[in-house]
């Protein structure tokens, strides 16, 4: 893990460790920081034929200087400098980098323009922007993604108040791209009573965005957050959310991610604000579902591409159960149709196997049908009472596999 400047390692990913080394000493003792810089990600690129640049970084300049600056490293400890002066003129304090598995370019997530205490307009907010890149060395201009719009701004009644996003991330999941970006809502320009106090006040909280390329982000239209600050869950370190890790991590059946927490909101003065690393987890697949309850719903897909023979049908949903029989007041079922809409003959609800509880992987059958219809167009129809669906999943026999 790469944190500000500083590095720590972990077996299982809940305990860790600060290894010191002499790269960056405090009073002459050992530290464990490694990066040159703070206020950017740090990518391990598997792909890159030169193991001397396996480990890549973009880093913010100072705030006065504006603009990102490239690193490179063999271990992810030692870096070097790509050139001597800035690689990119534009963004402003944070950013986050990628390599997208589709096109294998590299993407840029960053906070485009410096904040101003009472912005004129939008280019004095904090917004997120993309750059992208084939070498990891020349950039593009930079284009706004993310701007606050009016439901943002619902909640304001003050000239000095506004949404802004603290910062820009995404990452490729399944067969699109997700982020959660801290979401800031500036209640007040406060007067400092100390060096290290904001005058930016108010609380941030992770709210999920979706694309189709990484590159044209999307607002969920139910905004609620998919990471909470600490005051809606009764928690005390993470009273904001200021930043999320580069992507999560799959760990069994569960989606890991960390995110910088903060014990207070934004600008207060107190308590003494305390920074430190939380560690947020999900089902698989876990961010949304699909829902339907007591009235039955349908989810038909878009037309999608013909299947190899061995095909696998997978589904990860909830179907409610009875509280005092702990029985299955719903259901889960799912039909697939041909390129004109018709259900294909022996692939019709009634001969789908429905599910019911709560699984992650569940392979759907239909009655002696095993497998999806191969060699043609398709769409599925998910029919659902009482239930949730997060995902579903397509897989060969021999192990590959695409998920939605």
């Amino acid at each position: 893990m790469w944190y500000g400047r500083r590095y720590a390692t972990s077996r299982d990913g809940l305990h860790w460790d600060k290894p010191a080394f002499v790269f960056h000493t405090i009073r002459g003792q050992p530290t464990n920081i490694v990066l040159p810089k703070g206020g950017g990600g740090v990518l391990f690129d598997a792909i890159e034929p030169d193991l001397a640049k396996r480990y890549k970084a973009l880093l913010a300049e100072p705030i006065k200087v504006g603009g990102l600056s490239g690193y490179y490293s063999a271990d992810g400890l030692h870096w070097h400098r790509y050139g001597t002066g800035k690689m990119v003129e534009e963004g402003s304090e944070i950013a986050m980098v990628m390599r997208d598995p589709a096109t294998r370019a590299y993407f840029g997530y960053i906070r485009p323009y410096p904040p101003k205490h009472f912005p004129k307009d939008n280019s004095q907010k904090r917004l997120g922007a993309v750059i992208t890149s084939e070498d990891f060395v020349n950039w593009s201009k930079m284009k706004v993604v993310l701007v606050p719009d009016s439901i943002d701004d619902a909640w304001v009644s003050k000239p000095e108040q506004r949404t802004e996003f603290y910062s820009m991330n995404g990452f490729a999941y399944g067969d699109g791209y997700v982020g959660i970006v801290p979401v800031f809502r500036i209640e007040q320009i406060v007067e400092k009573v100390s060096p290290t106090q904001s005058r930016y006040e108010g609380p941030m909280e992770g709210q999920l965005i979706t694309s189709r390329d990484g590159l044209i982000w999307s607002r969920m239209e139910n905004r609620s957050p998919v990471l909470p600050g600490g005051a809606q869950t009764g928690t005390e370190f993470d009273r904001s959310i200021m930043d999320v890790a580069s992507s999560p991590l799959v760990v069994g059946d569960e989606l890991w991610l960390y995110y910088t927490a903060i014990n207070t909101t934004h600008g207060a003065p107190v308590p003494p604000k305390q920074i430190t690393i939380g560690l947020a987890t999900w089902r698989l697949d876990g961010f949304v579902s699909l829902d339907a309850g007591e009235e039955p719903g349908t989810i038909e897909t878009t037309l999608r591409d013909p299947l190899p023979s061995g095909t696998n049908l997978e589904i990860n949903a909830t179907v409610r159960l009875s509280p005092d029989r702990g029985e299955s007041v719903g259901s889960l079922a799912v039909e697939v149709l041909d390129e004109k809409g018709q259900v294909i003959p022996d692939y019709h609800r009634e001969d789908c196997t429905a599910l019911r509880g709560d699984t992650i992987h569940y392979k759907v059958r239909w009655n002696d049908q095993q497998t999806l219809p191969s060699g043609m167009p398709f769409r599925l129809r998910f029919v659902l009472r009482h239930a949730s669906l997060f995902s579903f999943t397509t897989s060969e026999n021999k192990g590959s596999e695409s998920t939605e």
